[in-house]
């Protein structure tokens, strides 16, 4: 075991917070010899194993996978990357890079699940560049076991007048780590990333999320949703980050966790830095548990106290899962949430 520091903020609060980095011990397995995407339409991936993975998260390895996927025109359906992780191929490090290419559209869902009991490990770093009026919607979606270790890392980055939408469900895995990282490097450029999490049992969390308002004119926006149960331990850390020289600019922070027992933790750590005057920013945070007058008001209505429950955190998950083009998955995902609450 080898100790690691991951997750570091962009910039350092008190020690006392416990809040700056994720400290933690870990075995980093070697890669192992994987399958290839399953791919729903016909679209062209370059492929190459490569050395010298690393990623904002902090972990670093020798071997890694590289695709790199070139939108150059546009897809009126949705393209799903799917991946399920075997006993054969339990361990998987890459890179996935996506290229916006101007004025071009894309939906795409990439999809990781586990069938079965076995440990996997995932280190992915998805790279989007995206060029001036291109439109991106890309959607995440960790459904690994309960035994599995995660670590997702999302970098942005765009040009003039380009949309991304960026839905990230993080659902799957006893130790979860994810990294935002945005840059908006040209007018007009809008962002809105939305984060989806579930902690049961002696689930891990830590999320750090950071956008970056660099030219005039952009918008960047994070919201996350998301509850905790059991003996799990969530930490959020979210930043808004508006440059000078990007007047008229705006950007949103937003988290909202809902407790559902005695023994969780929380911890949260919104943060809006400004270097410009004539911007608009906005950040907060709300932890609880669900509303007691919510709660008596649907059981009355002959729920029981689960079931009550569970459509109250459906509610607030539903416009993020709205998102995600595919019926099918949208139905999987709500059930996958049904199952851990």
């Amino acid at each position: 075991m080898k100790k690691y520091i991951l997750n570091e903020t962009p910039v350092r609060t008190t020690n006392n917070y416990r809040i700056n980095n994720l400290e933690i011990e870990l075995d980093i397995p070697k890669l192992t010899k994987t399958n290839n995407y399953i791919i729903n339409q016909d679209i062209d991936i370059e492929y190459a194993e490569k050395k010298g993975y690393n990623s904002k998260i902090g972990l670093e390895h020798n071997k890694y996978n590289s695709y790199t996927i070139n939108i150059e025109k546009n897809y009126k359906e949705p393209i799903l990357f799917d991946y399920e992780f075997k006993k054969e191929n339990s361990v998987l490090i890459e890179e996935i890079n996506i290229n916006m290419k101007e004025k071009k559209n894309a939906n795409l869902i990439f999809r990781f699940k586990s069938k079965d009991k076995e440990t996997n490990f995932h280190n992915v770093k998805f790279i989007i560049n995206s060029e001036k009026d291109s439109k991106l919607n890309i959607s995440i979606l960790n459904l690994l076991n309960e035994n599995s270790k995660s670590f997702i890392a999302i970098e942005n980055y765009q040009k003039e007048s380009s949309n991304n939408k960026i839905n990230f469900i993080d659902l799957g895995g006893n130790l979860r780590v994810s990294n935002y990282y945005n840059e908006l490097l040209e007018e007009n450029a809008i962002t809105n990333f939305n984060n989806i999490y579930i902690g049961t049992k002696e689930d891990r969390i830590d999320m750090n999320y950071y956008s970056k308002n660099i030219a005039p004119k952009t918008e960047g926006n994070i919201y996350v949703e998301g509850c905790i149960d059991d003996n799990s331990y969530k930490s959020f850390k979210g930043t808004i980050d508006f440059i000078k020289g990007c007047t008229n600019s705006k950007g949103i922070e937003n988290e909202n966790c809902i407790i559902l027992s005695d023994t969780c933790r929380t911890r949260s750590l919104p943060m809006l830095l400004c270097q410009e005057e004539n911007v608009e920013g906005a950040h907060g945070v709300s932890s609880g548990k669900i509303d007691k007058d919510k709660l008596f008001y649907l059981m009355t209505r002959g729920l029981s106290e689960k079931e009550s429950k569970r459509l109250i955190i459906n509610a607030n998950f539903s416009n993020i899962i709205k998102n995600i083009p595919i019926e099918e998955i949208k139905e999987e995902i709500i059930n996958i949430i049904n199952k851990k609450i």
